[in-house]
């Protein structure tokens, strides 16, 4: 009832057809076609057929169909109850002929049985397997290795070529392990044959002890009885094919994962952001935890401009500047290990010159590096190389767009755009407005280029009071202006005290006694959290200059600071 309740339900469930006529269709099939119902009824029959089950149909090819059909058989039917296929060997005048059958389920709970006449096919391919002379003379002239196994499990027989780098004698009498090793019971199965098998793949073990992927076909060996007594086949080595296949499906992988890093690189403008998106796309591309790019010179060292690290991530095994140098020099990726992870560095080059190193690294957990995963960073570090360029380049356009051209300090704009985001979160600190004294009276009696080196020792001066983190910027003319970030009023005061007294180096500069060069400082203090706007906060530091400038004036040397805090100026 098996294939009956399966096929019924099958065809239930599916799609109405359109109406065919099966019966007639069965009664012209010039083949062997019947409708069996479940009772084992016959009911339309081809002519061909009609003389084989006149009276009844009888006989083993009979009991087999129905017990095939029933589920009390041996055969395969389809667990969804969809047409099966079935060989059986019948009785006619002729002689025995096999048939191979196929099962087609109608919704009437019957099924239709179509037979196609296999003799000859089956004739042909048994007595190829049968004659052990030619199959042995066809396997002398073939490039593949054929095999036979008894049934207590070894070798046979082994072609004159021999196998695996084997010579037949070393396996034939030899258990199956000595070719298979460890190989699994699916390869065991093969060489065991119970049914037919076709294009099998497998792994096999070479003398040498590497191993070998073999395409493989067998079949079943039995005596008169039908009793299995052992398999034969043959084996073809597509070792080399598997490997190119696999290198083509690495370089594939390689392609397309380079291709997504390069699209990270490319439609990100900002460089900071767009190798922070590169590092994360390197890490998920190489299943690394941790990715870092350094970037620098020979000369000068390298810097750490970028990280991504997932959360679980160990400590990257990077830290020392020994190891980016060894990096730097070696000519594929520089394997660097810790007692938590493993990690690679590789060199990074833009017009062939090394411009950064590119480091990922994983907990030892998730296996060690392989030549997929070196080949794949090799190809990722001359993409980052490129774009190390790239960040040069827009560093030296955002440089001739921020900084004045003289003095190299941040012109007017860009300082005004870095202290805007300051003063709007009501940070704390001091702005100094700076000014030389009787510039104007000096460049007109020295000349432009006297007053240039003016101005360029006076930022040699500024460089040497202001702080890491202070921003500096040239305001125009003879005017800066400093931003201490967080210094009081007291800070602010020192940093005054010194530009004046180291000012006042610039009397070479002076157009007279009577007119020496100097600096004029004024000192803004400026509240956490005060409100004050920016503008207002540089215009109190501009009159306090002007104080300071009117009080130095006055001496026999330019050069004072004042301090106007905020209360003075309201």
């Amino acid at each position: 009832m098996r294939f009956f309740q399966r096929a019924t339900a099958a065809a239930r469930s599916a799609p109405k057809p359109v109406p065919v006529d099966v019966d007639a269709l069965v009664c012209r099939h010039p083949e062997l076609a019947m409708v069996v119902a479940v009772d084992g009824g016959v009911g339309a029959v081809s002519e061909r057929l009609r003389p084989m089950v006149e009276g009844g149909p009888q006989g083993p090819w009979w009991e087999e169909l129905l017990g095939w059909l029933t589920g009390s058989g041996n055969g395969d039917i389809d667990g969804d109850g969809s047409a099966a296929i079935l060989t059986t060997v019948l009785e006619t005048d002729a002689g025995p002929a096999v048939v191979e059958w196929t099962a087609v389920p109608l919704p009437d709970n019957t099924v239709a049985l179509f037979g196609r006449d296999v003799t000859i096919e089956t004739r042909l391919r048994d007595a190829l397997a049968d004659s052990r002379q030619r199959f042995r003379d066809l396997v002398d002239i073939s490039s593949d290795f054929a095999w036979e196994t008894g049934p207590d499990g070894r070798f046979a027989y082994v072609s004159p070529e021999g196998a695996m780098g084997y010579p037949a004698e070393a396996l034939v009498g030899e258990p199956l392990e000595r070719l298979l090793g460890e190989a699994g019971e699916l390869s065991r199965s093969l060489f065991e044959a119970r049914r037919a098998v076709n294009r099998a793949e497998l792994w096999l073990h070479r003398s040498n002890g590497e191993e070998a992927c073999v395409v493989a076909w067998a079949r079943p060996l039995v005596d008169e009885n039908g009793a299995w007594r052992g398999a034969r086949g043959l084996c073809r080595d597509v070792t080399e094919v598997r490997r190119r296949d696999a290198a083509l499906a690495r370089a594939h992988n390689r392609d397309r994962l380079l291709a997504h890093i390069v699209r990270a690189l490319r439609d990100e403008i900002d460089p900071e952001r767009m190798l922070g998106q590169a590092a994360s796309a390197i890490a998920n591309a190489l299943g690394a935890e941790g990715c870092a790019l350094y970037r620098g010179e020979a000369t000068s060292g390298f810097r750490r401009v970028t990280e991504f690290r997932s959360d679980a991530a160990p400590s990257a095994p990077f830290g020392e500047p020994a190891l980016l140098d060894a990096a730097r020099r070696a000519e594929a990726p520089w394997p660097a290990d810790s007692a938590t992870a493993i990690g690679l560095a590789v060199a990074t080059r833009g017009r062939s010159v090394v411009n950064g190193v590119v480091a990922i690294w994983r907990s030892p957990a998730r296996g060690d590096w392989d030549e997929d995963d070196r080949d794949l960073l090799d190809a990722v570090a001359d993409q980052i190389g490129v774009a190390f360029l790239h960040v040069a380049y827009l560093e030296r356009l955002r440089a001739q767009a921020e900084r004045d051209g003289l003095t190299g300090l941040l012109n007017r704009r860009a300082m005004m755009g870095y202290l805007a985001p300051a003063f709007a979160g009501g940070a704390e600190g001091v702005l100094l407005y700076v000014d030389i004294d009787h510039f104007k009276a000096a460049n007109d009696a020295h000349g432009h280029q006297s007053g240039d080196a003016a101005l360029s020792a006076l930022t040699g001066i500024l460089g040497a009071v202001v702080g890491e983190g202070d921003l500096c910027g040239r305001f125009g003319g003879d005017e800066f202006v400093l931003w201490l970030p967080g210094a009081d009023r007291r800070k602010g005061e020192g940093v005054a005290r010194a530009l004046v007294e180291k000012g006042r180096a610039l009397g070479e500069f002076s157009a007279g006694p009577d007119r020496p060069v100097g600096l004029s400082v004024g000192v803004a203090p400026c509240r956490a959290g005060s409100g004050e706007p920016l503008d207002r906060a540089i215009e109190r530091a501009d009159r306090a200059m002007y104080r300071a400038k009117a009080a130095g004036r006055g001496g026999d040397l330019a050069g004072a600071w004042f301090t106007l805090v905020p209360e003075a100026a309201a």
